[in-house]
């Protein structure tokens, strides 16, 4: 008996010790973490006790099973691994007394193509979900010289939720959809050579985010008023972020305004809370890009996201160019298991209430949700979805700090993730192409049509179907049926006749309204959408009053839809929603003729074409804003001439051509001299001559010169143009100068600039034949991610000749450079492109320049088949090849670059892009411009 019982209590400790110490340990670790940060902190959120015990209840079963794999120190991930190095002391001090002290960067190393490289490192977020868990989020900063992926700031999310993926798949359906997003990508971290796990890479939204989407830097808003940066008493003064700019802060600058300016968001916050008239309507229209917001509240939806609300989580870029806001999509959460698949029209800032209430908008949205569904998208996207999930659900297995600690219940969740993007898609779709549009109707009485229409579409055209051949068009008008008065607007130039059918392009949508939810938390704002029918009235002159309609039918994207008739419709007015019809409106030409005097700005909207031998003349500062298609079409005889309105007249302002509406536009024989710019709190016109966001214009046989005060003599941004046969004399500073643009610059002359003659960002440019001497500084400056091809061009008497740098490519044949300080020179300027410039010429000659070519840090030049006279260039970072010391113009290589795999491989990428018709002009035979005759 006394043996049986030694043996219990042997056996009874053996097992209740080991469970004792794990109940104890448990329970320390619950309670520690509980009054850190549901005691002694007040997050704004629910720590729940019990949730506590669970979650280290998990960690701990989940931690043995890993270590017991070994594969803590040795993980096997097929992610890319971001390898990042604490002292012990600043693990310590960013967890001395959470979350303060997590929020205080301390140094580290971070391994950067295989070396360690100096950083510093905290943790981040406004939520526990980020740093009271093991695995915390983390904030790493590199210096300016190392760089990772081109960033200097990026985050490493802890994952938020149990699929593991909730924010990089939503982020990643926002880039689908062309939406401006941070860099992102799943990684696996290890922190002093121990396995962390997976984790989300997130760039931190800044400048670099914009030039890294060819995007012009402007200011970038962040709107935040909760957790860590809430205001005490919120909700007694503000209702929410659209209520004030002072609550919100600048994390990007325009340098060219004052760092504290918040002019653009002043504006846009003002109109947002004023009366919503038509007025109102148009000037949210000029100032937001209703394409890119039609695209947020789609992303929204099909996202299945509430996460930008009133009070969190808004980015907000204001582009100083284009002169529009476009949302930049941080911390979505996507498909969130706890939300139920109802997010079809998320209303809840007041700058989405003022949207839904926008015909502008409603089409945007309808054209993104056509261009998503219409190309497939969705199963492109459910496929990338699932291929991730596969991937992930593997990484998970030897996550040592994973959430949920359980590699199954994790699974179970993806699998769930994966139905809930899959059903989200569909209800989205089946809302979109179903709602109430098969109800609806038409009546026809006395030449007046009536038309009714339902559901969330709008029209793309409508036709009608007559009983007899139309001969001619028929009058007609349509009349909108508001709130206070009715619309009247004639058609007439729409139709489009095809025998016994009548056609019109005409964009009508249903009524929407936004009303207050019933679930608003007080003041909060917090609105549902519905549609009402919208009732439009035209009014039919037809020529043969025997001509009786037969059918009605619109095209709402699918093709066209039969409207059935019903006699008894009753008008219905349209209470909230502005611009319910759009369509294509008449714009008779302007001629402009003889001698035109500009006394002030002044915008035409309407086509614009000026006559041979016209003369504009600008009083002082007086300018001339664009927005159609203009044709200056003068001739040699009788060039058209842009002049001050006298001689001696202080600058005048700028010629702007804006928008797509500008596009085609046609300056032929012109001359422009004595302007200068135009510059307000919204917008800059940085040349004489201003080009924004203008695709297919020429310019050709045209002399510009003798400009004032401005950065530039021609600025283009967001433009693609041509110059033939162009003159660029006496810039004040630079006399082209092309920002994310592409251009083709052919027989022309830049002479005598005040600094660079041809100034490139983010460009791709080919500049043929074409004379660059005397300029103050660069004759060609390829920066910041440009690339340049060059053939046939003449650089003499400049600073430097040509400059590439920042990540920017140029190449170079049949140059003559002569005269100059230095002919070619390479080199990094702005760190955020991580690298410097590369420079090939082949078939040239340099003579009689001060200094010889250089290549500096993280830069190179490669020299072919060229003559130079004087010191050769030398270095790590020049290679020659086919190199004389001399000035001979025979070439003695039969190609224009050398066999094999001797340059580097984006260097040889460029060159075999260079377009047939382009490369033709190449002479490899001789070297120089020109046959090499100066």
């Amino acid at each position: 008996m006394k043996r049986l019982i030694k043996t219990i209590l042997l056996w009874s400790w053996t097992l209740t010790l080991p469970l004792s110490i794990a109940g104890g340990y448990l329970l320390y670790q619950t309670l520690d973490r509980y009054y850190t940060f549901a005691v002694r902190y007040h997050g704004g959120l629910a720590f729940p006790l019990f949730d506590t015990l669970v979650y280290e209840r998990q960690q701990l079963f989940h931690k043995i099973k890993t270590e017991t794999l070994g594969l803590v120190t040795s993980p096997q991930s097929s992610l890319p691994t971001i390898n990042i190095f604490v002292p012990q002391s600043g693990l310590s001090m960013l967890n001395s007394h959470l979350p303060q002290s997590g929020f205080n960067y301390q140094d580290a190393r971070l391994l950067i193509d295989g070396k360690l490289k100096n950083a510093k490192v905290r943790y981040r977020g406004d939520f526990f979900s980020h740093w009271a868990w093991d695995k915390k989020s983390l904030r790493v900063k590199t210096s300016k010289e190392t760089l990772y992926k081109g960033m200097r700031r990026f985050n490493l999310l802890a994952p938020k939720r149990h699929p593991q993926l909730n924010n990089f798949l939503s982020l990643k359906l926002a880039q689908s959809l062309g939406l401006l997003t941070p860099h992102i990508e799943m990684v696996w971290l290890s922190l002093n050579g121990k396995n962390k796990g997976v984790y989300l890479l997130t760039e931190q939204p800044s400048e670099s985010t914009l030039r890294r989407s060819k995007l012009m830097p402007g200011d970038i808003y962040s709107g935040e008023i909760i957790a860590k940066d809430r205001f005490t008493g919120i909700g007694k003064v503000w209702t929410g972020l659209f209520d004030s700019p002072s609550l919100w802060k600048k994390i990007a600058f325009n340098n060219h305004y004052a760092d504290s300016t918040k002019a653009p968001l002043a504006k846009l916050i003002t109109l947002l809370n004023r009366e919503w008239t038509d007025k109102t309507e148009e000037e949210l229209a000029q100032l937001i890009d209703m394409d890119a917001f039609g695209r947020f509240s789609a992303f929204e939806a099909l996202a299945n996201t509430k996460h930008f609300n009133w009070d969190h989580n808004w980015r907000l870029y204001y582009d100083p160019w284009r002169n529009k806001f476009l949302p930049l999509i941080w911390d979505p959460v996507g498909w969130d298991p706890k939300r139920p698949t109802s997010a079809f029209a998320v209303i809840n800032t007041k700058l989405l209430k003022k949207l839904f209430q926008s015909g502008y908008f409603l089409r945007a949205r309808d054209r993104a949700f056509h261009e998503f569904y219409n190309s497939e998208k969705d199963k492109i996207f459910l496929r990338f979805a699932e291929s991730t999930i596969k991937i992930i659900r593997n990484e998970v297995k030897s996550d040592p700090l994973l959430r949920l600690g359980d590699v199954v219940l994790v699974s179970q969740a993806m699998d769930k993730f994966i139905l809930k993007i899959n059903e989200t898609f569909i209800q989205v779709k089946n809302k979109w192409l179903n709602e109430k549009s098969t109800f609806s109707r038409y009546f026809f009485n006395e030449n007046t049509l009536g038309l009714m229409i339902t559901g969330y579409r709008p029209t793309l055209r409508i036709r009608l179907t007559f009983t007899q051949t139309l001969t001619q068009p028929p009058h007609k008008d349509v009349i909108i049926f508001g709130h206070d008065t009715h619309q009247k607007s004639d058609l007439s130039h729409l139709a489009e006749v095809n025998n016994n059918q009548l056609s019109l392009p005409i964009s009508l949508i249903a009524n929407h309204v936004v009303e207050n939810h019933p679930n608003a938390p007080g003041k909060k704002p917090l609105y549902m959408l519905k549609t009402e029918p919208g009732f439009y009235r035209f009014r039919l002159n037809p020529s043969n009053k025997n001509n009786k309609l037969i059918t009605v039918e619109a095209d709402f994207g699918s093709g066209w839809e039969l409207i059935k008739n019903d006699n008894s419709l009753t008008p219905k007015f349209f209470s909230q929603l502005k611009s319910p019809a759009l369509f294509k409106k008449p714009h008779s030409p302007i001629i402009w003729s003889g001698t035109i005097e500009v006394h002030e700005t002044q915008t035409i909207n309407r086509p614009l074409t000026i006559e041979p031998g016209t003369i504009v003349r600008f009083h002082p500062n007086a300018s001339l804003i664009l927005t159609n298609k203009v044709t200056i079409a003068g001739t040699p005889k009788k060039p058209i001439e842009f002049l001050p309105k006298f001689p001696s007249s202080p600058p005048w302002g700028a010629v702007v051509l804006k928008g797509e509406g500008a596009n085609g536009s046609v300056f032929s024989h012109c001359q422009m001299g004595g302007g200068s710019g135009l510059k307000g709190e919204l917008f800059e016109y940085s040349g004489m001559l201003s080009i924004h966001d203008v695709k297919g214009l020429s310019i050709s046989n045209c002399r510009f010169y003798d400009n004032h005060r401005v950065d530039d003599m021609v600025h283009t941004v967001y433009s693609e143009l041509s110059f033939d046969n162009v003159t660029f004399e006496n810039a004040v500073s630079d006399a082209l100068d092309l920002d994310v643009s592409s251009a083709t610059i052919n027989n022309s002359r830049f002479i005598n600039s005040g600094n660079d003659a041809v100034d490139l960002m983010t460009t791709q440019a080919t500049i043929l034949n074409t004379l660059f001497a005397q300029n103050g500084d660069k004759g060609i400056s390829v920066g910041e991610g440009s690339h340049l091809v060059g053939i046939n061009n003449q650089i003499s008497n400049n600073e430097i000749g040509v400059q590439s740098k920042d990540r920017s490519t140029a190449l170079l044949f049949n140059h003559t450079f002569m005269d100059n300080q230095i002919a070619l020179h390479a080199y990094r300027k702005n760190w955020r492109y991580g690298g410097g410039g590369t420079i090939f010429l082949s078939k040239s000659l340099i003579r009689k320049n001060n200094k010889p070519s250089s290549a500096e840090k993280q830069s190179s030049l490669y020299l072919f088949d060229s003559a130079i006279e004087g010191e050769l260039p030398s270095g790590k970072r020049v290679e020659l090849e086919a190199i004389e010391n001399d000035n001979k113009v025979k070439a003695t290589e039969s190609n224009y670059f050398p066999d094999g795999n001797k340059l580097n491989g984006e260097v040889q990428r460029l060159l075999l892009q260079i377009p047939q018709e382009v490369a033709q002009q190449i002479n490899s035979k001789t070297r120089g411009a020109n046959g090499g005759v100066d």
